[in-house]
């Protein structure tokens, strides 16, 4: 059973000096991503958005010797709506995943997935998707292909001052 991680890249600068997909993390955001580090087990592929803060926070996850797999970046995954994600997570394989985008799309998703789990986690999951949110699905599925909504284990639900 494939596990599927959606991540909400960690906190960003709050330049206003740049394009938004050339914001930098915050030197906070690169600590909370290092300590993401330690959630994240067994991950073959990585969908990142092709945002600075979105790379930033993979490349600190990783350098915390986070298991993240290959990293593939996509434009198309950043500031993409929840469907635009699912699209992109149809169309891998049948390992475990872990996809760092943007709210509110990734916020939308992960509250999309869950049919079940611990019903604390799955409310604060329904209430906010903070920079730094991890949650953590068991898929009931043997391709990416065949995910779909309300049909997911909530694992657990990790979110990051």
């Amino acid at each position: 059973m494939p596990k599927l991680y959606l991540l909400r890249h960690a906190q960003a600068s709050s330049s206003f000096d740049v394009e938004d997909k050339d914001r930098p993390l915050s030197p906070h955001g690169i600590k909370q991503a290092e300590q993401l580090a330690g959630y994240i087990k067994d991950v073959q592929k990585t969908l990142c958005s092709a945002a600075r803060r979105t790379q930033m926070t993979a490349n600190a996850i990783k350098k915390a010797h986070g298991n993240i797999g290959a990293i593939e970046y996509q434009d198309a995954l950043t500031n993409a709506p929840a469907g635009d994600i699912l699209n992109s997570i149809q169309r891998c394989g049948s390992e475990n995943l872990l996809v760092i985008a943007h709210n509110p799309g990734i916020h939308l998703l992960a509250r999309s997935m869950a049919d079940k789990g611990d019903s604390a986690k799955l409310e604060k999951l329904n209430i906010f998707y903070n920079p730094a949110s991890l949650s953590i699905f068991d898929c009931a599925i043997e391709m990416w292909s065949d995910l779909k909504p309300q049909s997911n284990t909530l694992i657990d639900f990790i979110t990051l001052d």
